[in-house]
């Protein structure tokens, strides 16, 4: 064997175990990605369900119009016993306050009173239920009540509610639906429609409502930006 030939064949032993030193490293760097990936959907999650926890008791009203000079608490009480919430006098409150929009201006009599929402923390969670119980009688109303909700799933649920609309009132018979409904358990939101009155509920389909996949998305994207 020549020695220009034993030099060739060694620097393509050498060549072939750069390569192979690559795909482990690139392996282990897939791995770790991965396990980076996961660490942030659960970090993400784990925030979503404090915040939720420290949230569990508030409340907003919206629907009231603003009134000069109010008493915020006679109106909640008014409000509720209007719906009618059993008891509600009873109801005691740790926090209520209109949420001020500060970019909007004063409504013109031809236009829609503006409203601000009101926040409300109560006391005790028996009383949020007993409000939560009575909320199917503000339908049609122009008024409702929601719960307090962290703003990445506030978001979501406003996304998913404006879905729900556009279902409701499709033209395409294949996709329009009678009835619609916006469920939550946990951090998870979805929507469930109904085809006809007398049809199942359905669950909608649309991962992207999905908080711990909206995270993935946006920890994919970014690592092919930075590719």
């Amino acid at each position: 064997m020549s020695v220009t030939k034993k030099h060739f064949d060694e620097r393509m032993d050498d060549l072939k175990q750069m390569i192979e030193n690559l795909r482990i490293e690139n392996s282990a760097l897939k791995q770790e990605n991965s396990d980076l990936k996961n660490a942030i959907i659960a970090v993400k999650e784990q925030c979503l369900s404090t915040e939720l926890y420290v949230k569990r008791k508030n409340l907003l009203i919206h629907g009231i119009p603003n009134k000069d000079s109010e008493n915020i608490e006679e109106t909640v009480h008014d409000f509720l016993s209007g719906m009618p919430v059993q008891n509600s006098k009873d109801i005691k409150f740790t926090a209520m306050y209109r949420i001020r929009n500060k970019t909007k201006r004063p409504s013109r009599s031809n236009s829609r009173p503006v409203s601000d929402p009101i926040f409300v923390s109560v006391l005790n969670l028996r009383h949020k239920d007993r409000i939560m119980a009575c909320v199917g009688s503000l339908k049609g109303t122009g008024k409702s009540i929601s719960n307090d909700l962290p703003s990445e799933l506030a978001k979501r649920r406003k996304e998913l509610l404006s879905t729900a609309y556009k279902l409701r009132n499709s033209k395409v018979t294949a996709e329009k639906v009678s009835q619609t409904k916006v469920m939550q358990q946990g951090t998870k939101l979805w929507l469930e429609t109904k085809k006809t009155s007398s049809s199942n509920w359905v669950k909608f389909s649309d991962a992207c409502h999905d908080p711990l996949a909206l995270v993935l998305s946006a920890v994919i994207s970014d690592g092919a930006s930075d590719a």
